[in-house]
């Protein structure tokens, strides 16, 4: 672990991440904002790609920021929605090893990430389909299968972050918030 001002770094899955000090260190900062983007969301608006990104970077784009838009790509709500939330593959620009698309979780909870750490989904595409023996170096055989059954289905447009449903198989914005 390493403390750096307000950050606590951990190392995990080969990599550093950021712990929640920040939210807590700036949330009379950031909550506003993180609360009306987390309510639009829920009000049917969508969750861009890029607060989804698996680290965090809040670089204003211009002075004194008003909003999010003003901001470089910032990653605020990974740890709350990734536990109860599935990719629906579409484009494919989601993170083969890191995204929660296929299965129970994310392919680094079941494999170890050997090599392409950065692999996409849409890196996988070829002409005619999709790259098997990539994917049979990566995760063998069987994964292989799993994973082409899921991408079967794959339609054209942007990938869409699917809330989980609650215990009892229902979607519940009750949840939601209560990850909150």
């Amino acid at each position: 672990m390493m403390l750096f001002g307000p950050f606590l770094w951990i190392a995990a899955r080969g990599r550093m991440v950021l712990i929640l000090v920040f939210f807590k260190s700036y949330w009379h900062i950031v909550s506003r904002d993180v609360i009306e983007a987390v309510v639009d969301f829920f009000s049917g608006g969508f969750l861009p790609r890029f607060y989804t990104a698996s680290y965090l970077v809040l670089i204003p784009k211009v002075e004194n920021p008003s909003s999010f838009d003003k901001f470089r790509p910032i990653s605020l709500c990974s740890v709350i929605y990734k536990n109860h939330s599935v990719w629906r593959v579409k484009q494919g620009d989601l993170s083969f090893w890191w995204d929660h698309w296929v299965g129970e979780g994310p392919l680094c909870d079941e494999f170890q990430v050997m090599e392409l750490p950065s692999l996409k989904l849409v890196d996988c595409k070829l002409v005619d389909g999709w790259n098997i023996e990539l994917f049979q170096r990566l995760v063998g055989i069987e994964k292989t299968d799993v994973l082409l059954e899921k991408l079967g289905n794959v339609k054209v447009g942007d990938d869409v972050l699917i809330w989980l449903p609650n215990g009892d198989g229902k979607f519940s914005t009750r949840s939601a918030w209560e990850c909150i």
